[in-house]
């Protein structure tokens, strides 16, 4: 949840992104568990593409 907190972090304060691809997978598919019980309004489309915008950049 830690690693999952700070992914969350760097996409809200669209700071610049260090996670790993392995990382970023996680993060996603945490989101994807998680997003839907969430209390707060949480945008989790716009995060998958950051996410994969990253994850792409990683791999070019």
């Amino acid at each position: 949840m830690h690693l999952w907190r700070g992914i969350k972090e760097c996409y809200l304060k669209s700071e610049v992104c260090n996670f790993t691809a392995q990382e970023l997978l996680f993060a996603m598919s945490y989101e994807y568990a998680v997003a839907p019980y969430s209390s707060k309004n949480n945008n989790a489309i716009a995060f998958y593409r950051w996410c994969f915008e990253n994850l792409n950049e990683k791999q070019g």
